[in-house]
C-alpha cells in the first residue's frame, strides 16, 4: 500500500494508488485490463473496490472464489488468482460471479483475459494491486 501499513488506510485514496502504481510499473493502460480479481469481505471495504471498479474500468468483470469458498484474509486473493490462472490454461471458462449485485454479476467473462488487475485490501484498508500478464 503506498500509503504505509502502519495505520489503518480505510478510504479509497490508497487502493487508487496501489492500482496506479501497478499500471505505472507494468506500462499496462487501464483500457487493456480484462479483468479485475478481487476479494471481497462483505464489509463497507467492499465499496471501495466497485467505486474503482466503475471509476477506471467502467463495466470490468470482478471474479472471485469468496462467494463459493469463504473469505480467509490471507489466501482468497491468491485462492482466486490460482483458479482463473488453472481455468485459463485448460482452456475453461471462468465461473459466473454470485455476489447478489446484478450490476456484478450480469457482467460477463471474458474468454481470454489477458491483463488481469489483482486487488486486495486487508481488515484495516491496506491495499494491494498487481498486474498479471498472459499471452
Amino acid at each position: 500500500d503506498i500509503d504505509g501499513f502502519t495505520g489503518a488506510n480505510l478510504g479509497s485514496e490508497g487502493l487508487k494508488k496501489a492500482v496506479a502504481q501497478a499500471l505505472e510499473i507494468s506500462g499496462v493502460k487501464s483500457s487493456e485490463i480484462d479483468l479485475i480479481l478481487w476479494s471481497p469481505r462483505g464489509c463497507a471495504q467492499d465499496a471501495k473496490f466497485v467505486a474503482l471498479r466503475d471509476a477506471l474500468f467502467p463495466g470490468l468483470p470482478m471474479v472471485t472464489t469468496v462467494f463459493n469458498t469463504g473469505y480467509v484474509e490471507t489466501s482468497s486473493s491468491l485462492l482466486t488468482l490460482a483458479c482463473v490462472l488453472k481455468a485459463l490454461s485448460e482452456g475453461e471458462q471462468l465461473w459466473p460471479q454470485r455476489s447478489g449485485v446484478k450490476a456484478l454479476d450480469d457482467v460477463p467473462v471474458p474468454e481470454n483475459p489477458k491483463r488481469i488487475l489483482c486487488v486486495a485490501s486487508s481488515h484495516i484498508g491496506n491495499n494491494y494491486a498487481a498486474i498479471i500478464g498472459r499471452q
